[in-house]
């Protein structure tokens, strides 16, 4: 069962990749495309960027279909490394303590259960929920930390596009290279923030499913749904997070993608994020927070 659930995450992963490294390749400022004329909802003459699938032609016509697919060994191999750990973690986790939870459950299904329990006190119900979250973040942080490696890797053979390099092709070639260039430390750029992201994005959508399910939506046909709902918007204000994690896993590598012009050197992901603030308020000083992938936008210029 394990087998054919990390072979069916193996095919998404590689189905949806171009997607994801034709976004990559926009966070990280690469924008190869001119911008193109088109028109507000009231009419108005404005520039847009082209949309991803015109990126995604851009790099089938620059590597062929098989370009379409770099990064995808290691994302996958992370993919599946952290999946594994982060349920063996949490199997010792309930293999220590009494718990009515099913080892089996999704995190969904197991706030689920507990959102619907009516009769149990809002304290005692809580505190579940507490307990719950913590394994889930201590779980996941451990894959994260243990896969992080992977994903530098893969980000920078990805970045590689953007100034046509070699150095991290593969990789044990590219772990050999991290450590050249940056140490030991290399390999976990970017780990800060995206920990905090998955940290914050984790407890605010179990938080906020419990509420909604327990106080707000009564029927449970609807409520299997408030989870998945809910994640969409957390997963837009955790965004900036993740932002600076691909950003920092790049940044100091040594590619044509991470130096200047197209992208500042940053001393470190609070450096990072500042600046890419920065870039955002004097972009938008009186509107509120629509879209944080605005915040790449600049960087190209």
């Amino acid at each position: 069962m394990v087998t054919v659930e990390h072979g069916f995450g193996a095919f998404l992963t590689s189905v949806f990749h171009p997607l994801s490294y034709a976004k990559f390749l926009i966070q990280i400022g690469h924008e190869p495309m001119k911008l193109y004329q088109t028109r507000t909802f009231t009419g108005k003459p404005m520039l847009a960027y082209p949309s991803v699938f015109r990126y995604i032609g851009h790099i089938y016509h620059v590597d062929g279909f098989f370009g379409l697919y770099k990064g995808l060994v290691p994302k996958v191999l992370a993919g599946a490394a952290g999946s594994i750990i982060q349920n063996k973690i949490l199997l010792s986790l309930k293999s220590n303590e009494d718990t009515d939870v099913n080892g089996d459950e999704s995190d969904e299904e197991t706030l689920a259960d507990s959102n619907q329990d009516d009769d149990a006190d809002v304290v005692i119900a809580l505190k579940k929920l507490s307990k719950i979250i913590s394994k889930q973040l201590v779980a996941r942080s451990v894959a994260i930390i243990a896969t992080h490696p992977l994903q530098v890797i893969m980000a920078r053979n990805m970045a590689q596009f953007v100034g046509r390099e070699k150095e991290y092709s593969g990789i044990i070639s590219a772990a050999m290279e991290i450590l050249k260039v940056d140490g030991p430390s290399g390999f976990f750029g970017g780990l800060v923030p995206r920990l905090l992201g998955d940290s914050i994005n984790l407890a605010s959508t179990s938080i906020l499913t419990y509420i909604l399910n327990k106080y707000i939506i009564q029927d449970k046909k609807v409520s299997v749904y408030t989870a998945a709902f809910v994640g969409l918007l957390v997963n837009q204000l955790t965004y900036p997070f993740g932002l600076v994690s691909v950003v920092m896993m790049v940044n100091g590598s040594g590619l044509i993608a991470a130096m200047p012009p197209n992208m500042p050197f940053y001393r470190s992901w609070v450096d990072c994020w500042n600046h890419l603030s920065s870039i955002y308020l004097n972009l938008y000083p009186n509107s509120s927070f629509q879209s944080t992938l605005s915040l790449v936008l600049p960087v190209t210029e």
